[in-house]
């Protein structure tokens, strides 16, 4: 089988979730080791016809062309096996997910949370300018590969449910992702009103603190729609109150909260919006970053 004749398997699994698995590979060309993710043929949520007519994962498409983005997750080697389609990408040692690391130490300081929020802002509106949308922005599909030492340096991960922007619009396509990420009118909204909601509640949790604002809401994220509209409203309620009753938390950061967390069925978030929540954001982190 040529895959396993190109890597060799460590039995280490780097992640699972409901359309596939990522494993820890070694390649056997130089002994790297990278991160593989296997997709069965009917967990494939949006298929693509390449120049060849073959039809491939849109997610290998969006990698391809998303390859010089140097905050996304770089692909290496697609090969077809069987019934699964499977995905070779870049491997980083020591690297969590910003959900998993915030279960170690709850939140970030302002000025490291500043920074990832600006890079993965300043990611979507790289792919905005490429006609993609990563369509599920969250803690778990954000990498941290640097943190200590220096400041925090981010990958985004998991392009699954990515789609270009421009078929998205021409169906008038809603809102998919996570629940927990997702404004309470998410099965009614536009994919990208949802964009900025998800924004928000990441910003929240990594400065008010994981704990304060997951577990309280989490169980009403169970596939209703009147719960997780419950949910997420509450989710609003506690990042703004946190942000508020806070010291280590500006003011700038808390108008940017109310900013990010306004929701509208019809509104979409669009470049323009994006591009000037990013300038004012890492004019205000960045300048903090260089004055500590």
């Amino acid at each position: 089988m040529l895959f396993y004749s190109r890597y060799l398997p460590t039995h280490v699994t780097l992640g699972s979730g409901s359309y596939g698995s990522v494993s820890l590979y070694i390649r056997v060309s130089d002994n790297v080791k990278v991160a593989v993710k296997k997709i069965r043929n009917d967990k494939v949520f949006f298929y693509f016809k390449d120049h060849n007519e073959c039809f491939k994962p849109l997610e290998v498409e969006i990698l391809n062309q998303v390859k010089h983005i140097h905050s996304c997750i770089e692909i290496l080697d697609y090969l077809v096996c069987k019934d699964q389609h499977v995905i070779v990408m870049e491997y980083f040692e020591n690297s969590l997910n910003l959900h998993n690391c915030l279960d170690e130490i709850n939140k970030f300081n302002e000025k490291d949370a500043g920074m990832i929020f600006v890079q993965i802002v300043s990611t979507m509106l790289l792919l905005q300018s490429k006609d993609i949308s990563h369509n599920d922005i969250s803690l778990a599909n954000v990498l941290l590969v640097r943190c200590s030492g220096d400041s925090p340096l981010i990958k985004l991960i998991d392009f699954g449910l990515a789609n270009f922007r421009s078929v998205l619009d021409r169906h008038n396509s809603y809102a998919p992702g996570t629940e927990f990420y997702l404004p309470p009118n998410n099965r009614d909204c536009l994919y990208s009103a949802a964009e900025s909601w998800s924004l928000g509640v990441i910003l929240g949790c990594l400065t008010c603190g994981l704990s304060k604002i997951y577990k309280p809401a989490h169980d009403y994220f169970c596939g209703d729609k009147k719960n997780q509209e419950i949910g997420a409203k509450k989710i609003r309620r506690i990042i703004l109150s946190e942000a508020l009753r806070r010291h280590d938390v500006s003011t700038f950061t808390y108008q940017l909260l109310e900013r990010l967390m306004t929701y509208n069925n019809n509104a979409g978030v669009s470049a323009d919006v994006k591009y000037g929540i990013y300038v004012d954001a890492s004019d205000y982190y960045l300048k903090r970053n260089s004055h500590s």
